[in-house]
């Protein structure tokens, strides 16, 4: 019992972390001249040779043994550019067109995609349960995007362009790489991907010589945050937290993370949102949540 306490609490101050890392980074374009591209390209940097310099000095031969098998360093190379750079970069080109709120919502549909591309890959329809999910989600992610209102939206294009996109993105970098992953280590393979994708995205957008206009001490803090604390510190207990109380409750508990982001974007960042785009926030978590549980009956039929 007591495993589980510490087991469900690591995946909530897990799940924190990321909602106070995207409003921090919605803090960042508020009031400084830093841009997705820049903040993107740092975080992955950083934290890439952060998390491959761990994986080198805890075990040098098991890091260095995926650069010996070039078809799997090319599916790393790919996994890099459309799994960690996509992901990270329309994460926060959402937040930057919107709030961290919107973003992560939006992002929080990855599940949906999971089922979507599954059943396509199996050729099978998906579950009555997976369905009625789906249209869950799409009706809230219709009333986050015109808060109700069929003429209008209330949220730009751009921000829900990238936020299902992203959504998208992160659908494949939970499917992509399993078997890599599996074969040498969350945090080699997912280091590796970080670092790659930095210099991708540095060779792509070119983001270099960006204006510094607000950057102060705040703001070098709040990178540090979400650089440490909503990167680093959360991939290497989150994976612990999985595996004392399942992926499951995992999946479950972790809604704590854009119901944590609208909670501190609505009270603290004082953001105003239409009473339907609020309903359609809850209807997106409850679509996660039904369909992470369909998804553990589904299994436990099968067995």
């Amino acid at each position: 019992m007591k495993n589980k306490k510490i087991g469900t609490l690591i995946i909530i101050v897990c799940s924190v972390l990321w909602a106070i890392s995207g409003i921090c980074g919605q803090l960042l374009f508020s009031r400084t001249s830093l841009s997705t591209p820049f903040l993107t390209m740092v975080r992955l940097a950083v934290s890439g040779l952060i998390l491959s310099g761990m994986a080198f000095f805890s075990n040098p031969q098991k890091f260095l043994l995926l650069f010996k098998n070039k078809k799997d360093m090319l599916n790393a190379f790919i996994f890099s550019v459309f799994g960690c750079m996509a992901v990270q970069y329309s994460y926060f080109a959402a937040i930057e067109a919107s709030n961290a709120a919107t973003g992560t919502i939006l992002q929080y549909m990855s599940p949906i995609f999971v089922v979507v591309t599954m059943s396509a890959l199996h050729k099978k329809l998906p579950t009555i349960a997976e369905g009625l999910c789906c249209i869950l989600a799409v009706a809230g992610v219709f009333l986050v995007s015109t808060g109700g209102n069929i003429k209008s939206l209330s949220i730009s294009p751009e921000a829900l362009f990238w936020g299902i996109f992203s959504a998208g993105c992160l659908a494949y970098y939970n499917i992509a790489p399993v078997n890599l992953v599996k074969k040498y280590g969350a945090m080699e393979f997912v280091g590796l991907g970080m670092l790659l994708g930095s210099v991708m995205l540095g060779v792509l957008v070119r983001p270099f010589g960006v204006p510094m206009e607000g950057v102060d001490i705040v703001a070098v803090a709040e990178i540090v945050i979400i650089i440490i604390f909503g990167t680093i510190i959360p991939f290497a207990a989150y994976p612990k937290g999985v595996a004392i109380i399942g992926s499951t409750k995992s999946s479950i508990i972790a809604t704590s993370e854009p119901m944590s982001a609208f909670l501190i974007s609505l009270f603290i960042l004082g953001e105003k949102y239409p009473p339907l785009s609020i309903v359609g926030f809850f209807f997106i978590v409850l679509a996660v949540i039904f369909i992470t549980l369909s998804g553990k009956k589904e299994n436990n039929d099968r067995k």
